[in-house]
């Protein structure tokens, strides 16, 4: 953690930032903000799901950007493998037109449930706008969790939806 980091997490334990899903990189990609991500100064960890569901097709907006940024940044930002990918990846083997609905949020809770076996580990959760509103990833949330949006990341988490369970 560096100077910029909010005082709640200051208070906290070590922390891990999680991509929960592909919405937020889409949007900090189209703002040209990816590097928002590394304000809390944490490890910025993407599940592999995560990120196939924004990269499949490198012709949508943002695509390219992540990929370069990811490449660019490989020694800040961890790609975390997943059960869930590799089950989807037999799938399309299967299917080529099978299809990401909600795997990625899948994915990122099977990270999750990883990073947090670490007792003195807690974890930054990062979700698009639209879903850190809704609040349905995981309720309640466990101990050490803190749950943010793209817009309170690049407002210094100042916004309504930042929730702390200590």
């Amino acid at each position: 953690m560096n100077a910029s980091t909010p005082p709640v997490l200051r208070r906290m334990k070590p922390l891990a930032l999680i991509v929960t899903g592909s919405g937020p990189l889409i949007t900090l990609a189209a703002g040209a903000a990816l590097d928002a991500l590394f304000i809390p100064g944490l490890p910025v960890i993407i599940p592999d799901m995560v990120q196939f569901e924004v990269i499949r097709d490198l012709d949508k907006p943002g695509a390219r950007e992540v990929t370069d940024w990811i490449r660019a940044n490989e020694l800040r930002v961890r790609i975390a493998s997943t059960e869930v990918f590799e089950e989807f990846e037999g799938l399309r083997g299967a299917n080529p037109l099978a299809k990401t609905k909600d795997r990625g949020e899948q994915a990122a809770a099977e990270v999750l449930a990883r990073e947090l076996e670490n007792a003195d580990f807690g974890v930054l959760l990062v979700f698009e706008d639209s879903m850190a509103r809704k609040q349905n990833f995981l309720v309640p949330l466990p101990e050490g969790v803190v749950v943010t949006s793209t817009s309170e990341l690049l407002d210094g988490f100042n916004g309504p939806a930042a929730q702390v369970k200590p």
